[in-house]
């Protein structure tokens, strides 16, 4: 299953399940779902795929087998992220890391985290996707299958504000060749291949994305082959040869509006603002640009504007925020907190005001005090009541 052979899981799950149930052994029965439904998953036989994997969290649950509950959790949860069915993923991994905390399952809860910080990055939700990976990358005993994600998220937030992505990205691609399996390879190459458009290099794209290219296609994988193809067509290089490709990817190749909102409809911005970069209607562009500006996505804006203008299209409007003066290019949250710290509001105060949890406040700060310049909040505050951000 990890290698991605649906027929030799098929073959030997079905024998698997026929002898579970024939000796009555309820583990072996949910681990022989859990594989089955995890490769239907990947072939992309979603109903049936979920079908079987809550099948098998059901047996585990039922038997007390907390290690077989973890891991059907799990595999709900990350083939939902790798698929962005994010309202799917949310639900399992909320669900699973609840599970795994409370039975000290460490090791399922560090990889169900790093999970969910991907889809929290491709959600524009990067301080909460930053405060999901960052203690996964700090923890110096967290395990390769759980930096490989938390790393790969951590990065595409940072090339996506203009932040240096590299050291992130360097571990996401080092752990994912080691480990050699497109589940792993796929991510972190596409996180690589986007931190090179994002950097004025489109160029880089197809050599960087060769070999995994050739995977996706090999094991006949749709999202991986859709996002892959994608990168490649921006980098100049051959993106046909899939027979499947997951249907957004597919539209945003050939032009078709629909894409976008499909991507709204997923909770996706950043993919749908991707998907209007090259529409001929400047206005449709515009409201991309609006929305990577909402969610602090500024180097996004700046490779939106750079590839429409090597395609001959017209310009979309800048970001308001730019055009109204705010040279730290703050997003409407960073804002929202910098004004509560003029208020002399802490982070508790803050957290318990914005509903929002006290490492994601931390995160804002963060961002506001590296925006600004300023090492304190005291001095933060100054600077931007100077510059005319808060009022006097």
């Amino acid at each position: 299953m990890l290698a991605e052979e649906p027929d030799e899981v098929e073959r030997w799950g079905r024998k698997a399940l026929e002898l579970a149930r024939a000796l009555g052994s309820a583990d072996v029965e949910s681990h022989a779902l859990n594989n089955l439904g995890t490769a239907e998953l990947q072939s992309g036989r979603v109903t049936q795929g979920r079908q079987d994997l809550n099948r098998s969290l059901d047996i585990a649950r039922a038997a007390d087998l907390p290690e077989h509950v973890a891991r059907a959790y799990t595999n709900l949860g990350s083939s939902a992220v790798l698929q962005k069915r994010f309202a799917d993923a949310h639900e399992a991994l909320g669900a699973g890391i609840a599970f795994c905390e409370d039975r000290d399952l460490d090791s399922w809860a560090c990889y169900m985290a790093a999970c969910l910080s991907l889809a929290l990055a491709d959600q524009g939700r990067f301080d909460e996707a930053l405060a999901a990976a960052d203690p996964l990358l700090e923890h110096i005993g967290t395990a390769p299958v759980s930096l490989m994600p938390a790393a790969g998220a951590a990065a595409r937030v940072l090339a996506r504000r203009g932040d240096d992505a590299t050291p992130r990205l360097d571990l996401a691609l080092r752990l994912a060749r080691e480990a050699g399996e497109l589940q792993r390879l796929a991510p972190a190459v596409c996180a690589a291949a986007e931190h090179a458009w994002l950097s004025g290099d489109p160029g880089a794209i197809g050599e960087l994305t060769e070999s995994t290219w050739a995977l996706a296609l090999a094991h006949d994988e749709e999202w991986a082959a859709g996002e892959l193809a994608w990168w490649r067509m921006l980098g100049g290089a051959s993106h046909a040869g899939a027979r499947r490709m997951a249907e957004p990817f597919a539209l945003m190749l050939v032009g078709d509006r629909r894409a976008i909102g499909m991507w709204t409809e997923r909770d996706c911005p950043i993919w749908a603002a991707y998907a209007a970069m090259l529409d001929p209607d400047a206005s449709v562009a515009d409201q991309a640009v609006r929305a990577l500006d909402g969610i602090g996505a500024a180097a996004a804006i700046e490779a939106l504007l750079r590839t429409r203008r090597e395609h001959g299209l017209v310009l979309p409007r800048r970001p308001r925020a730019q055009a109204r003066g705010n040279p730290a290019q703050l997003t409407a949250r960073e804002l929202e907190v910098l004004g509560l710290l003029g208020e002399g509001l802490s982070t508790p105060e803050i957290a318990e005001r914005l509903i929002l949890s006290r490492r994601t406040v931390e995160h804002h700060i963060a961002a506001v005090l590296r925006k600004l310049g300023e090492p304190t909040r005291g001095r933060a505050v100054a600077a931007a009541t100077r510059q005319g951000l808060l009022p006097v």
